[in-house]
C-alpha cells in the first residue's frame, strides 16, 4: 500500500462492550495522523461507526483529541491546576470577580478587570481622574 484516503486501522482490540483501535488517518485536512480510538458495539452495530473517544497523534508532534461526554476540568499548561468552565451558572456581578479571560491570538490568558475600570466608570456616569 502506498497511500490511504480514510481511516486504516492496523490493530483492533475487542473489549466487552466495544473495541480500541489504532491506525493511520489520512483524509482532507488530516494527513499522516496516528489515531487511537474507542467505538462501542452499539454504535458500530447501528451503522453510525463514530468513535466515542479518539486521540490523534499529528505528524507535527501535536496531540489532538475529543471525548463524547464531559470532562471535569482542563489542566493549565503553566501550573497544571484544573480549570473548569461553568457557563450554566448565574452571571457574576462586577464585584464578584477579579480576572477576565483574554485571547492573544494563540492562547487564553487572564487579565485583571481593573484595566477596564475607566471604561466602566464612564459608562456608569462616573468620572475618571489622574
Amino acid at each position: 500500500m502506498t497511500s490511504i484516503d480514510a481511516y486504516s486501522p492496523t490493530i483492533s482490540i475487542k473489549t466487552t462492550n466495544g473495541s480500541w483501535d489504532i491506525g493511520a488517518y489520512d483524509h482532507a485536512n488530516y494527513t499522516d495522523d496516528l489515531v487511537f480510538s474507542y467505538i462501542s458495539d452499539t454504535n458500530y452495530n447501528n451503522g453510525t461507526n463514530s468513535a466515542t473517544a479518539q486521540i490523534k497523534f499529528l505528524e507535527n508532534g501535536h496531540i489532538s483529541g475529543h471525548l463524547d461526554g464531559y470532562s471535569s476540568g482542563v489542566r493549565d499548561s503553566g501550573n497544571s491546576t484544573a480549570t473548569t468552565f461553568k457557563y450554566s451558572a448565574s452571571a457574576l456581578a462586577y464585584g464578584d470577580f477579579t480576572w477576565l479571560a483574554a485571547w492573544n491570538g494563540y492562547e487564553l490568558r487572564a487579565t485583571n478587570k481593573n484595566i477596564f475600570d475607566s471604561v466602566y466608570l464612564k459608562l456608569a456616569g462616573g468620572t475618571v481622574s489622574g
